[in-house]
């Protein structure tokens, strides 16, 4: 963001992050500009795959952030209810909200060694 704030010609504090060339900065760039332009070029420049052909958006972020903050910042589940304003805790937890990886091997493998079984020979 720092970067960008040394390229764009709008870079003062009331300008809009991402202003449109076009209307001269009076207006938001439109998400899907924004995202051809810059999102998806930043996200594959960051090490995202994304498939030719695959959808790649504003939404995908919102998807990464509810996992994100539920899973890694622990925050409450309504909390992130109300960050991505959901009318119902359902849609947050059940469609945006993915299972963390990484606790899911841990509980597998703390069961592996519950029955006996080395966890590490397991693949």
């Amino acid at each position: 963001m720092q970067e960008w704030r040394t390229q764009t010609p709008y870079a003062k504090d009331t300008d809009f992050v991402f202003a449109s060339f076009k209307a001269h900065g009076k207006v938001l760039l439109c998400a899907s500009v924004f995202v051809c332009d810059h999102l998806r070029p930043a996200a594959t420049k960051a090490g995202v795959h994304i498939e030719k052909g695959n959808r790649f958006g504003l939404h995908n972020l919102r998807h990464s952030l509810s996992t994100w903050l539920v899973n890694k910042a622990k925050a409450e589940p309504k909390t992130v209810q109300g960050i991505l304003h959901h009318s119902r805790i359902q849609t947050t937890l059940d469609l945006y909200t993915q299972a963390d990886s990484s606790s899911t091997r841990a509980a597998q493998g703390e069961f592996l060694n519950a029955l006996g079984m080395n966890s590490a020979k397991v693949q």
